[in-house]
């Protein structure tokens, strides 16, 4: 496993596992898709205002 500060070219692959922390059952008054999105916009905004505190573990070729 190789772990390296984040870089602009790793933001797709970072974006789509975004999605994978909304991989869980929600109790029944939490709507899926408004917690997928509030999900995808705050890893938007954590790489457009926070990448140098971001690192990436890739194994693989798997992140």
């Amino acid at each position: 496993m190789q772990i390296r500060a984040f870089k602009s070219e790793h933001a797709p692959q970072i974006l789509a596992l975004s999605s994978r922390f909304n991989e869980i059952d929600f109790l029944a008054y939490r709507d899926r898709d408004v917690m997928t999105q509030k999900q995808l916009e705050l890893t938007q905004k954590s790489i457009a205002s926070n990448a140098s505190n971001i690192f990436v573990a890739e194994s693989n070729g798997h992140f």
